[in-house]
């Protein structure tokens, strides 16, 4: 069936990468991409390829994330029929079956599933480690070794919170790319970071499963004034911007609501402990730009699609990078009305290494953020590295050269010396021969100096030419035999008005110097100074 989507290179690539994978038995694959980048677009995609070989079964544990899978799969894939499996709904014929896990994980629901699943999709994989998921995926088969389904996982953040290993369910990352990457590739909105302090020593607090404790952690950014300071920096840095907050507690997330109302700004707290028609009334709000502050708990870390929010502000101080991730991805879609997302977070006022921000999460300069963009940043470290890249192809380049012309003239019978890199010279005492490399490149000048003249005799030829031209203006002056390598006059004492010059140059006279020797010291020092 033909999807009425276009694919973008890259979910070309992962279903490329799926499919490969199929061909050497990776029968449960995980795709790793950031929040923004389409994955159901891409699920969507294999489940279409796949229509023939069975029904499919897309599995999440929330009920947005269910309906957002049906409308999208309705859209991508309009010939196929979506029915829901959750609480008193259970749509079993239906082509692609949606499903609830906590529904799923319930036997006698399990055990009504049609036999003809091919392909099962897990949505927001990373919490597939649940005992509730491997005996669902064992009863459909995915670990068999005889044709099981295909059993896709799909997340933006593969690393788990609790840092549970994802290989008890899945064999093999098939692909993966990271936010920075879909950054710099325009599919991504830029991100812009700053950092609010306060006085909070995060480093006292109680940790918990590897993250604050959020109950101690919700009480100290109230006794550090938090709310008021927070309304504060929206009203100053963000007030034109589409907000999403997120706090370490529903209480913090009403007194933020309160602060930022107090300044004017169109500001409401939701929770999961709201009714649903009231947290999608608030939803509803905020999606029609009559509300632009969204301050949550726990609740807009997954599952929540806002293009416009082009602002996160992350008071919600966390040690965990996938937490991390999962907040700030809520603002990295792309939309037309904005240029790049804001990200602020809060942080104490002693260091906290371990302290999650823009700059750590990325591996990126705080310092460097301060006043560029990520793809700012990003860029001009591209820019570097190709400087340091062209110098490296112009070093190894100039080796080149240095290596031709080194073989170049210790093949030549006569005394070439080299004053300095870029320069041959012979010289006769009264008169001189030069050689020398025009900037850094692969051509050559050739001129003469006799007598306080200078005259060229040749310019921007390549090196074998150049030398061609240098030893043949020498042997048509009859002056072969005593430029030679080999002169016999090289090898006598040096004369004592050779000495007398080397003194007057400051040039050491060794014991046992030969006319030769001082010979060539005296044309090096000229030599390097001549132009």
């Amino acid at each position: 069936m033909a999807s009425i989507f276009t694919l973008r290179p890259y979910q070309h690539e992962v279903i490329t990468a799926i499919e490969n994978g199929l061909a050497r038995k990776i029968t449960r694959p995980l795709v790793a991409l950031p929040t923004g980048t389409g994955k159901t677009v891409i699920f969507s995609e294999v489940i279409n390829r796949r229509s023939r070989q069975g029904r499919s079964l897309i599995i999440a544990h929330r009920e947005e994330l269910l309906e957002q899978a049906q409308t999208k799969v309705a859209i991508i894939n309009p010939t196929l029929s979506t029915g829901i499996i959750k609480a008193e709904s259970n749509q079993i014929d239906k082509d692609v079956l949606i499903a609830s896990i906590q529904t799923l994980a319930r036997p006698n629901r399990l055990r009504q599933l049609p036999s003809d699943i091919s392909t099962i999709i897990i949505d927001e994989c990373h919490h597939s480690c649940a005992d509730s998921y491997t005996t669902v995926l064992q009863s459909l088969g995915s670990f068999r070794a005889d044709n099981p389904p295909l059993t896709l996982g799909v997340t933006a953040t593969p690393e788990r919170l609790d840092k549970k290993d994802l290989n008890s369910i899945f064999q093999e990352i098939v692909y993966q790319k990271n936010i920075l990457e879909m950054i710099t590739a325009g599919y991504l909105s830029d991100l812009r970071a700053m950092q609010v302090k306060l006085n909070i020593d995060f480093n006292k607090l109680k940790v918990v499963k590897g993250d604050y404790s959020e109950q101690e952690l919700s009480q100290a950014l109230v006794e550090a004034q938090a709310p008021v300071l927070l309304a504060d920096t929206i009203k100053t840095y963000a007030s034109n911007r589409k907000i999403v907050a997120f706090v370490p507690s529903v209480d913090l997330a009403y007194k933020v609501a309160h602060a930022c109302q107090a300044q004017e700004l169109a500001a409401e707290a939701i929770s999961g402990d709201m009714d649903g028609q009231t947290r999608k009334s608030i939803l509803h709000k905020f999606e029609t730009d009559s509300l632009s502050i969204l301050i949550n708990c726990n609740l807009l870390t997954e599952g929540f699609d806002s293009a416009g929010v082009d602002c996160i502000l992350m008071a919600r101080p966390t040690k965990s990078k996938p937490l991390y991730m999962q907040c700030i991805g809520r603002g990295t879609r792309l939309h037309p009305d904005k240029q790049d997302c804001l990200i602020i977070d809060l942080v104490g006022s002693t260091t906290s290494f371990d302290l999650m921000s823009v700059g750590k999460a990325f591996g990126l300069p705080e310092q460097k953020l301060s006043n560029m963009s990520v793809l700012e940043y990003c860029e001009e470290a591209a820019r570097e590295e190709e400087r340091r890249s062209a110098a490296a192809r112009l070093l190894a380049q100039n080796k080149f050269l240095e290596t031709k012309a080194v073989e170049l003239f210790s093949r030549s019978q006569l005394n070439w010396l080299k004053p300095n890199s870029r320069r041959y010279v012979l010289s006769t005492g009264q008169a001189s021969i030069y050689v020398d490399r025009i900037d850094l490149s692969d051509k050559w000048s050739v001129w003469l100096t006799s007598q306080g003249s200078k005259q060229v005799l040749a310019t921007d030829v390549p090196l074998a030419f150049a030398t061609g031209i240098a030893e043949d203006y020498v042997r048509g002056q009859n002056l072969g035999q005593l430029l030679a390598k080999n002169a016999p006059w090289r090898n006598r004492p040096a004369s004592d008005k050779q000495k007398l010059t080397l003194q007057k140059l400051r040039i050491a006279i060794t014991p046992g110097l030969t006319a030769g020797e001082a010979s060539d010291s005296i044309t090096k020092f000229w030599g390097n100074r001549a132009s």
